[in-house]
C-alpha cells in the first residue's frame, strides 16, 4: 500500500469537511423551509383562532337573543291573554249591569202601566157614571 502525504490526508479531510458543510447546508436549508412553513401554519391557525372567537361570540350574543325573544313572546302571551280576560269581563259585567237596569225599567214601566190602567179605570168609571145621568 502507498502510504498518505500529508498533502493527501489534507485535501482528502478538505474535502470530507466540504461535503460535510455541504451537507449542514443543506440540513439548514430544509430546517429553514420547515420553520417557515411551521409558521404559516401558525399564522393559518391564529387567524383560525380569531374567526373561532369571533363566531363564539356571534353565538353567544345570537344565545342572547333567541333567550330574550322567547321571554318576551311568553310576555307578549301572557299580556294578551290578560287582556282578552280583562274585556271580556268588563263585556260580561256591562251586560249583567244592563240586564239589571233593563229589569228596573221594566219594573218602572209595569208600574206606571198598573197607574195608567187604574187611571183609566176610574175615569170610565167617572164617564160610565156621567153618561148613565144623561
Amino acid at each position: 500500500m502507498n502510504d498518505m502525504t500529508r498533502e493527501e490526508i489534507d485535501a482528502k479531510l478538505e474535502a470530507t469537511e466540504a461535503r460535510r458543510d455541504a451537507q449542514i447546508a443543506s440540513i439548514n436549508g430544509k430546517i429553514d423551509i420547515l420553520i417557515n412553513r411551521l409558521d404559516s401554519h401558525s399564522q393559518r391557525m391564529d387567524r383560525l383562532e380569531r374567526t373561532i372567537e369571533a363566531t363564539t361570540g356571534m353565538l353567544s350574543s345570537l344565545r342572547t337573543t333567541v333567550i330574550l325573544t322567547g321571554i318576551s313572546s311568553s310576555l307578549a302571551i301572557i299580556f294578551g291573554v290578560a287582556s282578552f280576560n280583562a274585556a271580556l269581563l268588563s263585556n260580561m259585567t256591562s251586560m249583567y249591569d244592563s240586564g239589571k237596569s233593563n229589569a228596573e225599567m221594566q219594573q218602572e214601566t209595569r208600574r206606571q202601566v198598573e197607574q195608567t190602567a187604574a187611571l183609566l179605570k176610574q175615569m170610565q168609571e167617572k164617564y160610565g157614571k156621567q153618561a148613565a145621568h144623561d
